[in-house]
């Protein structure tokens, strides 16, 4: 699974808004990590990354979920794990732990809008962000800890 973070050598609570500044990863083979974010204009600093592989029976089912405007939550399917020994994470890693996505919000620097909080059930991970202006995508990735 992919963790990513971003910097910004512009106070984001100036003319630079959230969506300009956050940055998701995923893998889209496994030879591939794709970085991107909902909306540019802004020069980051610096992009850090860490593609974590697990080999001690753990194992990982990703995807990306899409929420939209004015929507707060969005469901995900998944093959069937065990709730009580998943985590779920997504891929951007910003500030408290709260895991980021993308947000196509230009209007507010809301960390809201792109921040998710998660939860897994035995067939279904549920994202879930405070505020709901503009598109958000997340890169997310449920880990089943091996043994």
């Amino acid at each position: 699974f992919v963790l990513v973070t971003a910097t910004n050598p512009i106070d984001v609570g100036s003319s630079d808004h959230l969506g300009k500044v956050v940055v998701s990863g995923r893998l889209s083979n496994s030879n591939t990590l794709v970085l991107e974010r909902s909306v540019t204009g802004v020069a980051l600093a610096r992009v850090q990354y860490q593609v974590i592989e697990l080999k001690e029976g753990s194992s990982v089912q990703s995807g990306t979920a899409t929420i939209t405007g004015g929507n707060a939550s969005a469901t995900a399917a998944l093959s069937p794990i065990d709730a009580t020994r998943s985590s779920a994470v997504a891929s951007g890693q910003y500030a408290s732990g709260l895991g980021f996505g993308a947000s196509s919000d230009t209007t507010s620097d809301n960390p809201g809008n792109a921040s998710f909080a998660m939860s897994v059930a035995s067939n279904q991970l549920t994202l879930t962000r405070n505020a709901t202006s503009g598109t958000a995508t997340v890169p997310w990735f449920v880990i089943r800890w091996g043994a």
